[in-house]
């Protein structure tokens, strides 16, 4: 049934699905707003197809009524280094619109949602992009958005018979630490989801690409007013008013726990390296990049579960059970939290 004999059309979506950790929030939205939503992944010649077996995992796991996955040759094109290897992923900063870019990306893959919308009765087509923390694409605007929709109102046989076509943004303005919030609320497992730009076959993400450290440092802010209590760890601040800048150690390990998935966790701890600054815990000469350290994580994620800030020490336990020497990592970690750059 088209658009425009279907009776159900308000309450269907279409959603496009990366894979990622942005599309995936956006379709737990659609579903928390009640809507039937199809989901829709593109491989459009991207270098791996880990997002796209990631993307199977969150429709079925945040309830899709159908997921489909089409293809376009956008590697034929060439230009972007998402779709030419020959192009190297940068690994730093850099400045203007990015050799990431992929040209009318997401005007081809809102083409294919708004056929398919027209097929299925919906009048909403969700969409992921983002225009606060992302690497400046153009057609993440707000101004593309709005073009898109007034093309998919004169363009389509449904949209001249009636059909308010709208394209659903609602991430645009929100920062990623606020995509995260969002999406942890909704109860989505971010461990299932992939945004490396060069990730490995499993999806194990580099921990260097713009589109990882955009999600580390979400990840970091995310955690700096939010109490991991399922874990036992309670991030704090010097004082309220300089919570912004700052984070706890014990969150790093703890996004493991809650889901996160390892490589991110691993690309949350490249992020952390390079942008802090060490401080050294009063009456001990470790530093705050100390208990970075893999066997530091370690031994908090293994022995801080439920011990709150101001106990000075704990006991560990060995691997035969037996009781080791009192150590006081756990509260030199507290104290070891605040970073000064992110």
């Amino acid at each position: 049934m088209t658009a425009a004999g279907s009776t159900a059309q308000s309450r269907r979506a279409v959603v496009l699905l990366s894979g990622g950790l942005d599309s995936a929030t956006v379709l737990g939205l659609a579903r928390a707003r009640g809507l039937e939503c199809y989901a829709l992944s593109v491989h459009y010649g991207q270098r791996h197809s880990a997002e796209v077996a990631a993307a199977r995992q969150v429709a079925l796991a945040l309830g899709a009524r159908e997921h489909r996955i089409m293809g376009v040759d956008l590697a034929g094109i060439g230009g972007s280094a998402l779709t030419d290897t020959g192009i190297a992923i940068p690994e730093s900063e850099t400045t203007g619109i990015p050799i990431t870019y992929v040209p009318a990306r997401n005007t081809l893959l809102l083409s294919l949602a708004l056929g398919w919308a027209e097929i299925v009765g919906a009048a909403d087509i969700f969409v992921g992009v983002n225009a606060v923390d992302y690497s400046g694409y153009p057609d993440c605007r707000p101004a593309f958005i709005e073009a898109f929709e007034n093309l998919a109102r004169l363009a389509t046989k449904a949209g001249v018979e009636g059909i308010p076509f709208k394209i659903q943004a609602p991430l645009i303005d929100m920062s990623k630490a606020d995509i995260i919030r969002t999406g942890m609320k909704l109860g989505i497992d971010f461990g299932m989801t992939v945004s490396c730009y060069q990730a490995g076959p499993d999806g194990a993400a580099c921990g260097k690409c713009d589109s990882c450290r955009l999600r580390a440092a979400g990840f970091a802010a995310a955690w700096l007013a939010h109490q991991v209590n399922d874990a036992g760890f309670i991030p704090q601040a010097a004082n309220p008013a300089n919570a912004n800048l700052s984070v706890s150690v014990q969150a790093v390990p703890a996004l493991a726990s809650a889901g996160v998935g390892k490589q991110h966790v691993d690309a949350l701890l490249a992020y952390l390296g390079q942008h802090v600054d060490d401080f050294v815990a009063s009456g001990d000469r470790r530093t705050y990049g100390d208990l970075m350290t893999p066997a530091g994580l370690a031994e908090i994620a293994t022995y801080a579960q439920g011990i709150g800030p101001y106990k000075g020490s704990i006991v560990p336990v060995g691997g035969d059970k037996a009781l080791l020497a009192p150590t006081s990592l756990v509260a030199d970690a507290h104290r070891c939290t605040k970073i000064e750059r992110l």
